[in-house]
């Protein structure tokens, strides 16, 4: 695939997907800071207001500084900027399953980078589980979360698809 060929799946997937993050961390801010969580569903599915300092689950949220800096946005720079190169090197043999779901990767990456570049955290707003069970409930998360799982699920299942045609092969 020429660079052409390749934006025309990682660009718009990406700008769309930046666009929707921003956009929901934004009502956040407007509706959901200060308030009560509002449940849905039977309190299976809340919205919440919650600045996050770390990565999942407040992980480094309490580093020193210079730590949470290298951890937190130094290193997830120069990995969206290694994936962006991947994902149109000239000499890379990419399929579109792949670009697809690095670009909802890159996209996560980019959302929550805009957040600590800006803030200092990124915000959260969603929360699914049940309460009373620690084990079946999510921490709280956002839309470029969901984007990163999205691509990490798309290129799972073809792991997955692939490594069974090759033992149906044999």
């Amino acid at each position: 695939m020429n660079f052409k060929e390749r934006a025309i799946y990682v660009f718009p997937i990406s700008i769309l997907t930046i666009a929707l993050d921003q956009w929901t961390k934004y009502l956040a801010v407007v509706n959901l800071k200060g308030m009560p969580e509002i449940p849905y569903l039977g309190g299976f599915f809340r919205l919440m207001f919650v600045t996050n300092r770390g990565a999942w689950g407040s992980l480094g949220s309490d580093w020193p500084e210079p730590a949470r800096l290298a951890a937190l946005i130094i290193i997830p720079i120069i990995f969206i900027l290694l994936l962006g190169a991947y994902m149109f090197w000239p000499k890379v043999k990419i399929k579109k399953f792949e670009l697809i779901a690095f670009s909802f990767i890159l996209a996560g990456g980019v959302g929550n980078m805009i957040d600590r570049i800006h803030a200092g955290a990124v915000i959260d707003m969603l929360w699914m589980g049940f309460a009373e069970y620690r084990y079946l409930q999510t921490n709280v998360f956002n839309i470029a979360d969901v984007a990163i799982m999205i691509g990490f699920f798309i290129v799972a299942i073809e792991w997955v698809v692939t490594s069974v045609k090759s033992v149906l092969r044999k």
